[in-house]
């Protein structure tokens, strides 16, 4: 679409802002009458009924997830045809695109760099691609001015950290003020002689400085000052006089800015509401036990992502499922457990002769335990060698069978070895 450099005086105001014209323009061109057709595709195309009951929760979701992304695509598609060659605010034409598809990227560490954004400091170093990553910010940090709304490259502003990088010693780019520091572009400053009208300086007679120091990137934007002022509870929605005060500063309307007040009293009433509410919720947590939970509803239900460490550490305490250190092998642990009860009661429920099995399995029990001592100590080690020769034998069966696509089998204690249906195959 076409490019504007904008200014936002505020929320709310825009009948002099180009850009909002600009939007305008566009909403007139995609709301045209006609309707946006999305199901262009299906999840379980191509697949017989038989199939798709074959699939495992996290599979239908994958398939949702991706049916999603094809028809988002087609779409945008669709609303760029729109959009493209309509007429512009400034008599012109718009011109549409749409994002590149990241399979197309040549950039493919996206995920790497989300997550090296949301790491601790510490952390960011054990991200894979930090050496880039960190290099990228640090230019950003040493050359680039931001705002509210506003931001700006600099060349030559790393001087002003004690430091003159190769880039800017090297490149040629931006080389209009030769060696020297780039000079900001100046930002809007108010017309106070033209009060009660709100105007802002020509671009000529806007100052960068004041009395010699440069200004801040948000000295007179509304929206960044107002959020200042309100957190700082220097100003209300009923504090009249603040208001005005304000508005003749920042020459914005009054009842702009009250509104925007209101907005963030709102904002921050929410907030209040769903910390109160958070605190309830893990008393009543603290308060409740592993018996008051239904776990295979919250199991089929793909609940289990959603709850809090503390809720599975209910579960894992009354199983004895181990120590696990972070909250996702936890998770996975509980599924895999809950996964296996389920495995285990499905095929007991098929099988009349199951109980036969049992008893005959617990009376034989019985009779060992009737054994001396010498024999008793010997058929525990025996039955001790077995039970562990059975985990490693399950253990190594089912990684070799995930590995090579075969079904996993769980054994139980009785050496009875049962299938693994599909539906639960991302849990092993």
């Amino acid at each position: 679409m076409v490019r504007r450099v904008r200014i936002h005086r505020a929320s709310g105001d825009s009948a002099q802002n180009e850009a909002e014209r600009t939007n305008s323009a566009i909403g007139d061109a995609l709301v045209d009458g006609a309707s946006l057709r999305w199901d262009y595709f299906e999840p379980f195309e191509e697949m017989s009924r038989e199939e798709v009951q074959e699939l495992s929760s996290k599979e239908v979701d994958r398939l949702k997830s991706e049916t999603m992304q094809k028809n988002a695509w087609a779409v945008s598609n669709e609303i760029r045809l729109r959009i493209d060659d309509a007429r512009d605010p400034a008599g012109g034409y718009l011109h549409a695109y749409v994002t590149e598809h990241p399979d197309n990227h040549f950039f493919w560490n996206g995920k790497y760099l989300k997550r090296f954004c949301e790491s601790s400091k510490s952390e960011k170093n054990n991200v894979p691609g930090h050496g880039y990553f960190n290099k990228i910010f640090n230019f950003i940090a040493s050359h680039i001015e931001q705002g509210e709304l506003y931001l700006q490259y600099r060349k030559y502003q790393c001087r002003l950290l004690g430091q003159e990088c190769d880039f800017c010693k090297n490149s040629q780019n931006s080389n209009l003020f030769g060696n020297e520091l780039m000079p900001p572009v100046p930002r809007p400053y108010p017309d106070y002689e033209q009060l009660p009208q709100f105007h802002y300086l020509q671009h000529k007679d806007t100052p960068t400085s004041i009395d010699g120091v440069q200004r801040r990137p948000d000295d007179f934007q509304p929206r960044s000052n107002l959020k200042k002022l309100f957190s700082e509870g220097e100003i209300s929605s009923v504090d009249d006089n603040e208001i005005e005060v304000f508005s003749k500063k920042f020459i914005v309307p009054k009842q702009i800015g009250k509104n925007y007040i209101l907005h963030m009293e709102t904002l921050k009433s929410d907030r209040e509401k769903r910390t109160i509410d958070n605190q309830q919720k893990r008393q009543d947590e603290g308060a409740k036990g592993y018996e008051d939970y239904d776990w295979v509803d919250m199991f089929e239900n793909n609940c289990i992502d959603k709850l809090t460490v503390s809720i599975l550490d209910k579960y894992i305490i009354h199983k004895q499922l181990g120590y696990f250190k972070y909250k996702h092998e936890k998770v996975q642990a509980v599924k895999r457990a809950i996964a296996s009860n389920l495995v285990v009661e499905e095929e007991l429920a098929d099988d009349e002769n199951d109980d036969v099995v049992m008893e005959q399995y617990e009376s034989e029990s019985e009779l060992d335990s009737e054994v001396g001592s010498v024999s008793e100590a010997g058929s525990d080690s025996e039955a001790g060698s077995d039970s562990e020769r059975d985990a490693i034998n399950h253990s190594a069966s089912s990684d070799s069978d995930i590995e090579s696509g075969i079904t996993p089998v769980i054994t139980t204690r009785s050496n009875r070895q049962i299938r693994v249906p599909s539906r639960f195959h991302d849990f092993f």
